[in-house]
């Protein structure tokens, strides 16, 4: 459907029934804005509107939908291609929902999955609260180094911390002597809990 077509139609079948954009849209109880968009093409009317004005104009509705004057043998043929064109539109739509939706979903399940991987230590806790800042300082230093240190996690200890700025750091050690520092960011949502 050419929106700039069936526009050029409306205002040359409004003006050759002598009606000003008012008066047409008084009968269709729209407003004069609502014909002068249609007519340029910046608008279309709603499916509801689409009967009413083409018998104000005395039109077909494929008439309308394809912006020019048919005749009688190229009636049928018409409808039956906007019928066609809107199937397709119909499927179209459908299948981007479909698309939308899936990518959604996938999105969901990798926000999930790394909302669970990291959540024991994504949640901010408080300064004062040092078994939480442990248990994140362990859950984050096991991810990132495995094995590798041969770090005790279970035993693991804050020795000492340090605020600076936006900033905590903690000094951490377990009991076989290893020593590790963690990097605490200041939570933006609630300025007095670190994470």
């Amino acid at each position: 459907m050419d929106t700039k077509k069936t526009g050029e139609l409306i205002a040359q079948c409004r003006k050759a029934r002598g009606l000003s954009q008012g008066e047409l849209a008084s009968r269709l109880h729209v407003t004069d804005k609502a014909v002068s968009k249609w007519e340029t093409g910046r608008g279309m009317p709603g499916i509801d509107m689409l009967e009413p004005l083409a018998e104000a104009l005395e039109l077909s509705v494929s008439e309308l939908l394809s912006g020019q004057r048919l005749t009688a043998e190229e009636l049928p043929k018409a409808a039956g291609g906007q019928i066609v064109e809107s199937m397709r539109a119909g499927i179209r739509r459908a299948r981007m929902g479909v698309l939308a939706a899936l990518a959604a979903v996938g999105l969901l399940a990798v926000l999930a999955a790394g909302l669970y991987r990291g959540a024991h230590y994504y949640a901010s806790v408080s300064e004062a609260d040092t078994a939480g800042l442990t248990a994140q300082a362990a859950a984050y230093l096991g991810q990132n180094e495995g094995d590798r240190w041969k770090f005790d996690y279970d035993a693991l200890r804050i020795v000492e911390t340090e605020r600076r700025g936006d900033y905590l750091a903690a000094l951490c050690t377990d009991d076989q002597g290893h020593w590790a520092l963690c990097v605490y960011d200041r939570d933006r949502v609630f300025p007095d809990r670190w994470r």
